[in-house]
């Protein structure tokens, strides 16, 4: 399988991967009616000319059977982080047929070689129990600090 940057034009098939690892971490992806799906479609193909790094891997058939993502956005430097670059990597996702081939190593290794050379100091994730290893593998570490999330709808003032 050939492993090349994402182009808009792979916006659906990047969209269906993301769905495959939603199902794969336990959220529906028809909770909303998948009234998210347009908007993620979107979002990537316009993203992909900008802010968003992809690497897929596609079939020779047509379609794809793995990819990375990450989204860079620029925080204010700091001496760990001296351009303010941070990315956040999401969507590392394998079809279960083309699992266990390196398809999610490869593309990972490909986003990261392409943040490197956009400046990216940074890159930040979120890993489930099975992806951990591979992250490991390729030096991520745990963070001192404890992430936390908010989300829209909760009471501020408690």
């Amino acid at each position: 399988m050939t492993v090349r940057p994402a182009r808009p034009d792979d916006a659906e098939e990047l969209t269906r991967l993301r769905e495959v690892m939603l199902r794969a971490i336990g959220e529906d992806p028809d909770a909303d009616g998948g009234s998210w799906r347009a908007e993620c479609v979107r979002r990537v193909a316009v993203g992909l000319e900008d802010s968003i790094v992809a690497v897929v891997a596609e079939r020779p058939t047509g379609g794809l059977a793995a990819c990375a993502a990450a989204t860079v956005y620029a925080m204010l430097p700091g001496p760990r982080n001296p351009t303010g670059l941070t990315a956040y990597l999401y969507s590392v996702v394998t079809d279960e047929d083309a699992r266990r081939l390196g398809l999610a190593r490869r593309c990972v290794v490909g986003v990261m070689e392409e943040l490197a050379a956009r400046g990216v100091n940074r890159v930040e994730l979120h890993a489930s129990d099975e992806g951990a290893p591979l992250y490991r593998d390729l030096g991520f570490t745990n963070p001192e600090w404890q992430a936390m999330t908010w989300r829209a709808g909760s009471d501020p003032l408690g």
